[in-house]
């Protein structure tokens, strides 16, 4: 009898283990289509174009202006950019597609200043914050716009193309 009484209770508690295992695989499933990944192609279009100049008469700025300008050209600073949004930008909590324009003050000291992201999208502040602090870790200083022999504060903008896409893992 005592036989018969364990062999009952080891065939159930292996019935019970099968039920646990095939619970674990369901569940193992679920959470294969929820390890998908988000990447960012972002595409920086050139050249930067020139907004605003705050203090160049225009009869200056037709002869004896030079626009703001990155050490190394442009192609280096989308390079760093594109290094610290790689970096900063939150892939997971963001899906990007679209276009966006960054435009930002390059005062006479040649710092950057003041950045603004267009346009507004809902539910996108936390992006917003990402960019702007990818943009800020960028430490070197621009060469600022020159007019009539001085230094002026300009402001620049730039073109970010967007393109999230998702891969399941």
């Amino acid at each position: 009898m005592k036989n018969l009484i364990f062999m009952s209770l080891l065939f159930s508690s292996f019935c019970f283990a099968q039920n646990d295992l095939e619970e674990m695989r369901n569940e193992d499933q679920l959470l294969l289509s929820e390890n998908g990944r988000n990447t960012f192609r972002l595409d920086i279009r050139q050249p930067f174009t020139l907004n605003k100049v705050y203090t160049c008469k225009k009869s200056d700025f037709n002869s004896q202006f030079s626009k703001a300008e990155f050490p190394g050209g442009e192609e280096v600073f989308v390079k760093q950019l594109k290094k610290y949004a790689n970096a900063y930008l939150d892939r997971n909590s963001y899906s990007l597609n679209g276009t966006f324009y960054v435009s930002f003050d390059v005062d006479k000291d040649g710092k950057m200043k003041n950045i603004v992201v267009e346009p507004k999208v809902q539910n996108a502040e936390m992006f917003i914050v990402d960019l702007k602090f990818s943009l800020l870790r960028i430490k070197t200083l621009w060469k600022p716009a020159v007019c009539a022999g001085a230094s002026v504060s300009s402001r620049v903008k730039l073109r970010l193309d967007f393109t999230t896409d998702f891969t399941d893992s």
